[in-house]
């Protein structure tokens, strides 16, 4: 099977890492991070690489994560109470997802492949969740003050891929093998969305002068 083209520039990117001792250093340093299983759930939502964590899939996996330690990058669990079956149960991940699911949310999972995940998980625009602000006192925001949908990738998928939707869409949902929630994760404000999308504003200038 042909690689996708995001796990290739994963490839890639990690045989520039290896040229490095700071980039070998990186690698060996996430990869044990990955192989910790007190943080199994959280390394399964990132990626779930059916063919195993390769170079790449590690340095992908870095790039993730480095966003959500920095706060650029959201994440909330929501309770499922099951699992996700195989890919081809469609019809029983439907169930499960319409079943176990919060009131606020839905799923609709996809008759077939497509670029854009396994399903779409979505939620009213002003659905609120609590958050702890920086005094540790709770308050209520919006879930995610841009969006009220996200690509839902379910079972087995690579680190690379998860990099791929925030950097596409700024937002991801993720439903893993073996988990009974969905991690959802989003960039945190507008403004980190469009700076992910376009590193220093280049297409935006381009866009002016075109127009100017």
């Amino acid at each position: 099977m042909a690689r996708a083209i995001h796990a290739q520039a994963a490839e890639n990117y990690a045989r520039k890492l290896r040229g490095t001792e700071d980039g070998r250093r990186l690698i060996a340093s996430y990869r044990d991070m990955i192989e910790d299983r007190a943080g199994i759930d959280y390394t399964h939502a990132i990626g779930q690489p059916y063919g195993g964590w390769t170079d790449g899939q590690v340095a992908a996996y870095s790039r993730v994560h480095y966003l959500i330690a920095t706060g650029k990058v959201i994440k909330l669990i929501v309770p499922v109470g099951s699992s996700p079956g195989r890919d081809a149960d469609r019809a029983g991940n439907q169930r499960r997802l319409t079943e176990g699911l919060p009131a606020e949310f839905a799923a609709t999972v996809y008759e077939g492949n497509s670029h854009d995940g396994d399903a779409r998980l979505s939620w009213p625009q002003d659905a609120a969740m609590p958050w702890i602000d920086g005094y540790g006192k709770e308050v209520e925001r919006p879930l995610c003050p841009w969006a009220d949908s996200a690509p839902l990738e379910i079972g087995y998928t690579d680190a690379s891929r998860t990099f791929l939707h925030l950097t596409e869409g700024g937002i991801v949902a993720r439903w893993p093998y073996g988990s009974d929630d969905i991690w959802l994760f989003f960039y945190a404000t507008m403004q980190d969305r469009e700076d992910a999308a376009d590193p220093g504003g280049i297409i935006r200038q381009a866009a002016e002068r075109f127009l100017a």
